[in-house]
């Protein structure tokens, strides 16, 4: 193993102008990150001859000097605004999801992780609310929705 340093970066949602953020919690919010901010800090780090890398990318320790750069909990925004700027950037990402919040509003759908897979992201998760109430009432879950139906398989052969 070489020993390169690599930087973590962890973002979450980005706001976007007249859209509501998936959540108002002050613990949710202090990680919001506007647009526009988000694009500036990608392109200084492109400009400034860092990578952007996935964490698979990240934990073969390239040498040179990279970012690693995720997003959590799976909100909308990751396919509508950081996935475009990324692209243009020419960085990766690793893009952690919530299962319980896949297709509740403000967060992706199936189709947008697949979307999100097709252009060549990381698709990690993050964790899950489940309902387990049936075979151990001690585990009830106490808030959050309940993790869906599971995702259809993707089209593609996995990478």
């Amino acid at each position: 193993m070489s020993a390169a340093r690599i930087v973590f970066l962890m973002y979450h949602e980005l706001e976007l102008a007249g859209r509501k953020l998936c959540q108002s919690e002050a613990g949710y919010i202090r990680y919001i990150l506007p647009l526009q901010a988000f694009r500036v800090q990608m392109a200084w780090l492109k400009n400034s001859a860092w990578g952007g890398l996935n964490v698979t990318e990240a934990l073969r320790h390239p040498e040179g000097r990279n970012v690693c750069i995720t997003f959590d909990d799976g909100c909308e925004t990751d396919l509508i605004a950081a996935a475009p700027v990324l692209r243009e950037i020419g960085f990766n990402a690793t893009f952690y999801l919530t299962a319980g919040f896949i297709g509740t509003p403000g967060y992706l759908t199936a189709s947008q992780v697949r979307e999100l897979d097709t252009q060549g992201f990381e698709i990690g998760c993050h964790g899950g609310v489940l309902d387990v109430s049936d075979e151990c009432p001690q585990l009830r879950a106490s808030e959050g929705p309940v993790v869906p139906k599971t995702l259809d398989a993707p089209k593609s052969p996995p990478r």
